[in-house]
């Protein structure tokens, strides 16, 4: 990401969990349950469902300052999701916000959300499409062609030691799922999946701040909207399992459902 896009990001966080809050409101009342969300950030979506009542677990890898951890609902820990042990059942919701594309082993860490939540405990999340066309052309961390489909070690090798992108010491490297890889993982650990992405379409125009941070993408659609093309992208946008979603839509969102 270039610097303005990693300001907005940081500073469109609010707007993302107020995104997180609208989707999961779709599913359950969030006040009285328990919360974890891994990879909180600076806390903006922790915050917003502790102000809907929640009791939020926010748990962050990176030493970074969050400003917005100050609430008596919200319970801090730094460090990595693997580096913790939680209570069987402790959860009613996990929050996986841009983050499964990070895990070190997916597979796992699922099965063991799947052990954290509550039986018909709810995993919302967002992650990148690694077979979309518009991620093969620029993937959603650096703008690269093709980076979306390499494997986390050949991620390494192009963006930190030949171009030289990004220099910074890290095991969080992304290796992006295909739709066929992400339902295997969620089938595996028990969970039903529920795509929200038509939903997550019509925020795209009515606030764009939750969903994109890049200053191109924001300008392209103030002319979508200006050109009123959002209804006819909104009746692209769909929640089926299919080509869209194989091979289209960039980021999925959606709600899993322990059974």
């Amino acid at each position: 990401m270039t610097n303005q896009t990693w300001k907005n990001y940081r500073a469109f966080a609010h707007h993302r969990g107020e995104l997180v809050f609208k989707i999961l409101s779709r599913f359950i009342s969030l006040p009285g349950k328990t919360v974890l969300d891994i990879g909180c950030g600076n806390g903006a979506t922790a915050t917003v469902l502790a102000r809907q009542g929640a009791q939020v677990t926010a748990l962050e890898i990176l030493p970074e300052p969050l400003p917005n951890i100050s609430q008596q609902r919200i319970k801090f820990i730094n460090g990595g999701f693997d580096g913790f042990q939680f209570n069987q059942n402790q959860f009613d919701v996990i929050i996986l916000q841009d983050v499964l594309e990070h895990l070190p082993d997916p597979a796992r860490s699922i099965k063991k959300m799947s052990a954290l939540l509550s039986r018909g405990g709810h995993l919302y999340f967002s992650t990148p499409n690694r077979l979309s066309f518009f991620n093969l052309i620029s993937d959603p961390h650096w703008g690269v062609p093709l980076v979306s489909f390499f494997p986390r070690s050949w991620v390494k090798i192009l963006i930190f030691s030949t171009l030289r992108i990004d220099r910074r010491q890290r095991n969080d490297w992304p290796a992006l799922l295909s739709m066929k890889r992400l339902l295997m993982l969620l089938n595996e650990a028990g969970f039903k999946l529920q795509l929200m992405n038509k939903f997550a379409a019509t925020q795209l125009f009515d606030c764009p701040q939750s969903i994109v941070c890049k200053p191109v993408h924001l300008n392209i659609l103030k002319w979508l909207a200006k050109h009123n093309f959002q209804t006819h992208i909104q009746k692209i946008v769909n929640d089926r399992i299919g080509f869209f979603n194989n091979y289209i839509n960039p980021t999925w969102y959606g709600v899993c459902i322990k059974t």
